[in-house]
């Protein structure tokens, strides 16, 4: 009598195991799968929607970005956009360029020349990189932005429309 029921109880033990092991590996996948999801969106979010690379070797030319900004590239200059889901950049390799940044709150835009990056949601910024003589001249015509120097004990300066920046700072 008390065998039937022991062999009852192994049946529905062996089963309930069963049944957990099934569940584990269901659970395994799925958090699997949420993983692969977030590299996805992850390796996404960091490519660039939007790449090219500017260069004007003997006139001046004017590019229309596809976020709404104008570059104006003086003669003999070098410029590399790239456009993000969130955000916004440009490196003046060297030349001059004039960048009139359509206002985005939620996509900032950085524009960097060496050591000094400018941030700004929204501004006309004509910007000078003199590579050979480590010069960097900036000037804001329109808007605000921020001016950042350095790389390990940045210095921030806040720059308002009509003021300019020389680096390296006069002596």
């Amino acid at each position: 009598m008390f065998e039937s029921l022991l062999s009852g109880s192994r049946v529905q033990q062996a089963m309930a195991t069963k049944r957990w092991v099934w569940l584990h590996w269901v659970l395994v996948l799925a958090g699997a799968g949420f993983i692969a999801l977030l590299g996805f969106y992850s390796y996404q979010s960091t490519q660039p929607y939007f790449h090219t690379f500017y260069t004007t070797p003997h006139t001046a030319a004017g590019y229309h970005l596809p976020d709404g900004t104008t570059v104006q590239l003086h003669q003999h200059g070098v410029m590399q956009v790239r456009l993000f889901e969130r955000r916004r950049t440009a490196e003046l390799v060297s030349g001059t360029a004039q960048v009139v940044v359509q206002p985005h709150t939620d996509r900032p835009f950085q524009l960097r020349m060496g050591p000094v990056h400018i941030h700004t949601q929204g501004a006309h910024v004509i910007a000078k990189h003199n590579p050979s003589h480590n010069r960097i001249d900036v000037q804001l015509v329109a808007g605000a932005a921020q001016l950042v120097v350095g790389r390990w004990w940045p210095k921030h300066y806040q720059l308002q429309a009509g003021q300019r920046f020389t680096w390296p700072l006069p002596e």
